[in-house]
């Protein structure tokens, strides 16, 4: 019986947090994230101030789940980095904007949250593009700094820099967009996902012999190298 009040405890806690969630959320579309005090999410979601500080100390905490949740959507959503660069190279070089539409899972995860509509009025909120930002850098910042730095002649702390240039960039553009899913969303992406490519592709050729070598075939070649610089060191020492 203790072990059946404890579940309906948890799932009351987190319908509530739900329920702030998605109140905070509604009124951000109406109103600047500067005017929205702990007092108006109380009002709009019926819950009492204690409520709400039972929950998150201060607004910034709430914002903060937000963006784990959006983080958590995207990793679920999200393939291999390696195999996303490959796949992405293909429809590129194919140049079909609709065929970018149908795959829009290999999109890096800034791009894709433009399809998640629930948290556009985050995305759209000026004061919040820093705290965004950061969240979706420090996200991914591992995964694409090892696939950089095996793959070029970067050390970690460049791949780093190169890596939040690239987030700040594609944030700002979609910011200017608005973050509205149409025609001209995906012509603009096909336009920045060709220099970025073409920026990696520059990097990781640096170690190869030939400028003409696919995305695909540096990244295997890559694996295969960090495979057997992995199996030498464990390799026996004589």
């Amino acid at each position: 019986m203790d072990t059946e009040k404890e579940d309906r405890r948890l799932l009351q806690s987190a319908l509530t947090r739900e329920t702030i969630k998605d109140t905070f959320l509604k009124l951000l579309s109406t109103m600047s994230f500067s005017k929205i005090r702990v007092t108006n999410i109380c009002s709009e979601a019926h819950i009492t101030r204690t409520t709400f500080y039972y929950h998150y100390c201060d607004i910034f905490k709430l914002v903060d789940d937000i963006l784990q949740d959006i983080i958590n959507i995207l990793s679920s959503n999200t393939i291999p980095l390696t195999e996303s660069l490959q796949n992405l190279e293909s429809i590129i070089e194919k140049n079909d904007v609709n065929l970018l539409k149908d795959h829009i899972e290999v999109l890096p995860p800034c791009h894709r949250l433009i399809h998640i509509d629930k948290y556009h009025s985050l995305l759209k909120e000026p004061l919040l593009s820093p705290y965004i930002i950061e969240a979706i850098y420090k996200s991914q910042r591992d995964a694409i700094t090892e696939v950089i730095v095996n793959s070029s002649d970067l050390d970690e702390e460049k791949a780093h820099i190169l890596f939040w240039y690239i987030v700040n960039g594609s944030f700002a553009v979609n910011q200017k967009l608005c973050w509205a899913d149409g025609d001209d969303y995906y012509k603009i992406q096909m336009v920045l996902l060709r220099f970025i490519l073409g920026g990696y592709k520059a990097l990781f050729s640096h170690n190869s012999s030939s400028n003409n070598v696919s995305i695909g075939k540096l990244l295997h070649t890559s694996s295969l190298t960090a495979f057997d610089a992995a199996k030498d060191d464990s390799s026996p020492k004589k």
